[in-house]
């Protein structure tokens, strides 16, 4: 019996505006994420801006969504011979990951841990991530998983501003969870590095045009290179057009351009990547690719992209590996402090005004006139 785990990853940004109050939609969009007859041992789903800004500012919102889906994903996934369950949920303002494993398996350890790399310590960006160990064949295997969402733009500013948010995310993850190179790490998320030059209007679906961006200017492919940032993770081969930015359908459900082209807003990238550590150096990716962008896709300018690969058994030596019995942060508690205070002050802003738009302008002319007066 093989001791391979063959792991299901996804990654999703959904533009804030998914479309949770349509039953129909909600269970398409799973349908075409998720192969139905996959023979996975494990699912890792990560999602960026499932919900608006105002309502990841409240974590309980994100993770009733998340509850939500999970359910279905269960549904999608569960078969007359094999059944799954949820290993955990976790999520991180508008980031969220779902992780399954088959009934079968024995699940221990398991470790949640969120990181901050928003403006003043919000949860605008940043990476929320679930460490379990699983009994399979006969053996032990430890998987951390993360869903993150780094800096946005283009520029060398933003570029360096993405490098560290990766760094911060490995560090705190570290200080959380202990050292990962006894486990399989698997990184997803929209990582927002672009290509380093402006090509307009060139035919993204050539694969000699593929190939010849990412060997020369993907920005992810150069700083692994160079090993600034993932230089201990590995990428299988992608032979996908850019997943970033496609024009989309408007709220009205009107078409404002053809949802199937790029918005040249931004320069096409690919920014939404799923990685996996090269501790599982004999691993087998069976598939990589982007999901077809069919009318129930449309209302993201993303593309979600989907991993299928065979992680071989990891041999642990004697000695054990320690994990931080009381779990500490690098970021200070003033500064998380901080963060939540943002994230507040966003959350309720955009309540009062999607909810009660006349007492938002009340408030802030109330507000206004105390900080003129004080």
């Amino acid at each position: 019996m093989s001791n391979n785990i063959r792991v299901f990853a996804s990654s999703f940004n959904c533009a804030k505006v998914f479309p949770f109050e349509d039953a129909d939609s909600k269970e398409s969009i799973l349908e075409q994420l998720i192969p139905h007859v996959s023979h996975h041992d494990v699912y890792i789903l990560g999602f960026q801006e499932l919900i608006s800004i105002w309502q990841g500012s409240f974590s309980y919102v994100c993770l009733q969504y998340l509850e939500d889906l999970s359910k279905l994903v269960l549904n999608r996934i569960n078969t007359k011979n094999t059944t799954f369950k949820c290993v955990d949920i976790n999520c991180l303002g508008a980031i969220g990951i779902m992780v399954f494993c088959k009934e079968g398996f024995e699940v221990t350890n398991v470790l949640k841990s969120n990181v901050r790399c928003g403006a003043f310590y919000s949860s605008l960006k940043g990476a929320t991530a679930i460490r379990f160990s699983i009994l399979h064949s006969g053996v032990s295997d430890t998987i951390t998983c993360i869903s993150s969402h780094l800096a946005a733009n283009e520029g060398l500013i933003n570029l360096e501003k993405r490098i560290q948010d990766y760094h911060a995310i490995i560090e705190s993850l570290r200080n959380e969870f202990g050292e990962m190179e006894l486990s399989h790490v698997i990184f997803t998320g929209d990582l927002n590095f672009r290509l380093n030059e402006l090509f307009g209007e060139i035919d993204y679906r050539d694969p000699d045009v593929i190939s010849e961006l990412l060997e020369k200017n993907d920005e992810l492919k150069d700083v692994m290179r160079s090993e600034r940032a993932f230089s201990q993770f590995l990428e299988a081969k992608i032979e996908f057009p850019p997943t970033f930015k496609y024009h989309t359908i408007s709220t009205d459900g009107e078409t404002i351009t053809d949802p199937l082209s790029y918005n040249f807003k931004r320069q096409p990238s690919w920014c939404d990547r799923i990685l996996y550590s090269n501790t599982s150096k004999n691993a087998t990716p069976i598939l990589y690719k982007s999901i077809p962008r069919t009318e129930v896709f449309h209302f993201t300018d993303h593309q979600a992209v989907i991993l299928s690969i065979n992680l071989p058994h990891i041999e642990v030596p004697n000695t054990t590996m320690e994990l931080s019995s009381s779990p500490h942060s690098s970021v200070s508690n003033l500064s998380l402090s901080c963060g939540r205070m943002v994230d507040y002050t966003l959350g309720y802003s955009g309540w009062l005004y999607f909810k009660h738009s006349r007492l938002t302008v009340v408030a802030v002319a109330a507000l206004a006139v105390f900080l003129w007066k004080s």
